[in-house]
């Protein structure tokens, strides 16, 4: 029987030089406690958020080293459940992008 490669996860966000201790908390505690193999992070900090955001994609493009990357904007709380409930829907045909927890 082969073992089933498990999928990798990078996570990506902008910020203009500071995040909110929440958001931090949860990117960390997401990290720590989902189950998911994170291997890696990508930040771009500024205040023009289309570049950032630009600069970041083609970043992971360039240099991925995970299956998915995980897009979150700096001003979001995510949890380790949110992020499992995003996690256990993704499907790399119909819904290529794992994005943030938005209203």
């Amino acid at each position: 029987m082969s073992k089933q490669k498990k999928e990798t996860l990078a996570v990506a966000w902008c910020d203009n030089g500071m995040v909110d201790g929440k958001f931090m908390e949860g990117v960390v505690d997401t990290l720590i406690n989902s189950g998911v193999e994170f291997c890696g992070s990508l930040r771009a900090h500024g205040n023009q958020i289309a570049q950032q955001r630009e600069m970041l994609v083609n970043r992971w493009y360039d240099n991925n080293k995970s299956d998915w990357l995980l897009w979150l904007d700096s001003d979001i709380m995510i949890t380790p459940e949110k992020f499992l409930k995003l996690w256990n829907r993704k499907d790399a045909k119909d819904v290529p992008l794992l994005t943030g927890v938005y209203f």
